[in-house]
């Protein structure tokens, strides 16, 4: 999902997309209610934090590296809250 930001729409991130076979689907500006992936990114940015103190600080990470702490943080996430996203967008909607 992406909402049109700068950094979505950066001809780099576009190729990357495309290359591992992902279609982003545009969705309105600021509209993070209807995104459920935001909540996503917020619970694995709060995995990552304590874990890899360092990208705070701006250490600097290889691609391989950075997919690494990524992947980490998303298999921290349950899938019990997975389906609590899910179940709430009946709601947000």
């Amino acid at each position: 999902m992406q909402d049109r930001v700068p950094g979505h729409l950066a001809a780099f991130t576009l190729e990357e997309l495309h290359e591992q076979g992902i279609h982003p689907i545009f969705w309105p500006a600021f509209s993070p209610d209807l995104n459920p992936t935001e909540a996503v990114w917020n619970k694995m940015k709060d995995w990552i934090e304590p874990y890899h103190p360092d990208l705070l600080a701006g250490k600097q990470r290889t691609y391989d590296q950075l997919c690494v702490v990524v992947n980490k943080a998303w298999e921290a996430i349950s899938p019990k809250y997975l389906n609590s996203l899910i179940d709430s967008m009946t709601e947000r909607c």
